[in-house]
Order: C-alpha cells, then structure tokens, then sequence
C-alpha cells in the first residue's frame, strides 16, 4: 500500500510518491469551523481577473467555490480513512497535478537550492499547473512524505497575510482540496494576536486525522497551540504541525520568535517586514536572533521570502542585505534560504495576484475591496503559494529528516533580548518553553 523511495531512487531516481497510493480522499469531520471561515448569507467572495469574477451563472460557486451560506471554507478537522481489502482508489488520480501526487516519478535528485528550483516552468493545465524544475526535483506537498523521517516535524510561520496566504494554500493541499478561499481577519483581531495551529496525526492502522485551531488575543493569554507528538501512544506513529503567527514587523516577530523552540521547530519560514517596514532595511537585531536560535538548534532550517513592495529604496537595500546573509560566505548558510517573490514562479496569467496586494485573491471577507484591486484567475486554486511551499520543502528536505542526536534542537532555555531602551539600560526577556498538555480526546473520530 505504501510506496516508499527504495535504494534506487536514494542513489538517482527520486520517487515523488513515498505516501499510500489507496486512501480514500480527505473527508471533514463533523461540522466544525472558525467562523471567519464559513459563508454567511452576506458573505461575497473576491475573486476575479481585472473587472472579470469567475462567478458561476446561476450563483452557486465563485472560483469553483460553492457560494452556500454556512459553508465552510476551511474546516476544522478531517480524516483520510485507510483502506478496506479489496478496494481500489488510486489517489494519485484524483488529486490535482499540483500538489505534485500524479502518477508520474522524477528520475532527478530533489533541488538543492533555490536558483536549481528557480530554473524551470509550468507545466499542466491551466489553473493546475504544476512548477517544474529543469535539473532537478521537486517535493510533493504531502504530509505523508514530509512527515516520513520521524516522529514529528515542525513549520512555523511567521508574518502578515501573505505568510497566512502560504499556510492556507499548505494546508489546503496537505488535504488535496481543488478550490479554496482565504479568509482575513480584522484590525482589531490582528493587533490583539493570532496563531493558528495545523496538526496531522497518522496511526497505524494507515488512517489519518487533521485538525486546524484558531488561537485569539495570544499577545495576552498564551496559546496551547501544539502538544509533543504521543508516538506510539494510542497508535499514533507520527505527527506533522505547522503554526502560522501573525507578526508583520521586525519587532513583532523578534517577540514572537520564543516560539520557534517552545514548538521545537524544523522549519522556520519568515518574511521580513515587506509593507509593515517602509523606512527600515533590515533591523539588525532581528538578525542577530535568527542567527542566535541557528546557533542554539543546529538542526533548524530557515527560509525567508520578501516580497517587493513599491518602495524602491529600502527593497533594494532589504534585498543585498538577506542575499548576503544568507549567501554562501554566511553563517549557517546551509540551512538558510532567500526567495524574491520576483521570479518565474510568479509569472504568467494563471498565477496572477494582486498587482497591489500581491495576495491569493479568493478571499472571504474585505466586501469593499473590488476585483481590480485583488485578482485571481478562475479558478481560486492558488498555484503560486502551492509552489513556493513545495519550494521550501523540497530545499530544506533535510529539516524533515531524523536528528542525529536527541540534543540537537532540544533545548531548555533561550534567552531572547528585545532591544528597546528603558530608564535600566536594554530590556531582556527571557522566553521559557512550556509543555502545555491537550487532551487526546476530539482527535480520534
């Protein structure tokens, strides 16, 4: 049932199918669902390209999206139910090309950096289209595969709506889902604080669960976000997490960043202030702990992408800064990675964005804002985001895989200095790991 990479593929065939070819498609369970998330009756839909809405003729669906009051755009828990004997489902052809499940496997070694990944095209239908390196390969978006190595592994993202753009694009292909919208929050509900929190468990029976949860006000009351993954507790085998935190600015994330090793990350994927930091290149001490928790957890891996907002000056600046400290000369460059939202992976009309927002366009919520601000093409499928996921994963695979000893990573206690003057001299928080413990119980259906 499971194709696993053999030999062969580890000395020159790279596999892209090492997950269960026969599970049934991801179904939700029950009808739960964060209310930013679900189509109320005056709920509209921005989707479209230029003055054009992918709205069907009779109404129903907008960007292959149905246009039901109290559906949910993103549910809260699902399930992929393992095999029953004699049933044949290849899933490979059900999910869209993408994801990069189909059928077919890449006799290339997975890329190694991001100008190998760079160099390539689409390929596929129009609005499936799939990103393809012209050297090398790329990593499916699958839980299965990414997961595959140990016990648990760990994203964490940090950022303003375009980072929340990738973690719903993530996880919407995780769950193999044709058509998406995004939802945004409010002012108010964002400057409060907001971390949601993806978890896929597998069990050994083959089955699988998932389960997104919505954590408000976190600058005030901290979030039980994530528990340590119970492997072999209740026939779990292992567990994937991915955490999205709002935090737009130098500042904001250098306050946030404690949970990097509270979540014991693998992956940390960041972008560096963009709009939020109009007058500021690079703030030098959001560097230093970067490079401090790299130090502290030699087995972290770190990917920035920037995107490049009408202020030409600072871009520029911003842009030599990280591709020097994340170049070949740089400390921990091996595990760093830089991506320029311009590149080929953002051209061509069916993975069109904003021209303003540069934001996946299928959005729930901003009814004031019209189509010719936000684009998208119908369908709402978001091909850009799904291959600068599939981007990162494929070039820090190696965060992915087993820690070659159980300290790397592990660690009790990072001290964190938040650079802001007070009458006493430079203030420090010091930022403690807690275990918060969440019952098993709403996982298992």
């Amino acid at each position: 049932i499971v194709a696993t990479t053999n030999e062969a593929g580890r000395n020159g065939i790279h596999q892209s199918s090492s997950f269960p070819t026969a599970m049934t498609p991801w179904t939700p369970l029950g009808n739960e669902c964060h209310e930013e998330f679900r189509i109320a009756n005056t709920t509209k839909l921005h989707c479209g390209y230029g003055k054009v809405s992918p709205l069907s003729e009779d109404g129903h669906f907008c960007g292959g999206v149905p246009m039901i009051p109290g559906f949910c755009a993103l549910p809260k828990r699902g399930q992929w139910k393992a095999p029953i004997a004699g049933e044949e489902i290849d899933m490979n052809d059900l999910l869209p090309r993408r994801f990069g499940r189909s059928s077919y496997q890449s006799r290339l070694q997975p890329c190694k950096s991001v100008s190998s990944f760079l160099d390539g095209r689409y390929e596929g239908e129009s609005f499936d289209q799939e990103w393809v390196p012209s050297s090398c390969s790329s990593i499916p978006l699958d839980p299965y595969t990414w997961s595959e190595n140990k016990c648990q592994t760990t994203i964490t993202m940090l950022g303003d709506s375009h980072i929340r753009n990738l973690f719903t694009a993530t996880i919407n292909g995780f769950r193999g889902v044709r058509y998406f919208a995004e939802a945004h929050a409010g002012d108010a509900i964002k400057e409060s604080g907001i971390v949601y929190a993806y978890e896929w468990r597998l069990y050994q029976n083959e089955s699988a669960v998932d389960r997104l949860d919505v954590h408000l006000n976190v600058n005030q009351k901290h979030p039980d976000a994530f528990e340590p993954c119970p492997c072999g507790v209740d026939d779990v085998v292992r567990c994937l997490r991915v955490g999205f935190i709002w935090a737009p600015s130098f500042r904001e994330q250098a306050f946030q960043m404690h949970y990097v090793t509270e979540w014991d990350s693998d992956l940390v994927i960041v972008e560096p202030g963009n709009a939020y930091e109009r007058n500021t290149a690079v703030w030098p001490k959001w560097l230093v702990i970067l490079d401090e928790l790299m130090k502290e957890n030699k087995h972290l891996h770190l990917g920035i992408v920037a995107w490049p907002w009408n202020i030409e000056n600072v871009v520029k600046e911003r842009t030599s800064i990280l591709t020097n400290w994340t170049g070949p000369e740089a400390s921990h460059s091996t595990r760093k990675s830089f991506w320029l939202h311009k590149s080929g992976l953002y051209d061509g009309e069916s993975t069109k964005q904003g021209q303003t927002l540069w934001h996946f366009a299928c959005s729930l919520g901003k009814e004031k804002v019209p189509n010719d601000r936000i684009q998208a093409v119908e369908p709402c499928t978001d091909q850009t985001d799904t291959s600068q996921i599939r981007g990162f994963a494929t070039v820090h695979f190696d965060a992915f895989k087993q820690r070659s000893r159980p300290e790397d990573g592990v660690h009790e206690n990072l001290e964190i200095r938040i650079g802001h003057s007070n009458s006493g001299g430079r203030e420090t928080n010091t930022i403690q790991p807690t275990n918060h413990s969440r019952s098993l119980l709403g996982w298992r259906h």
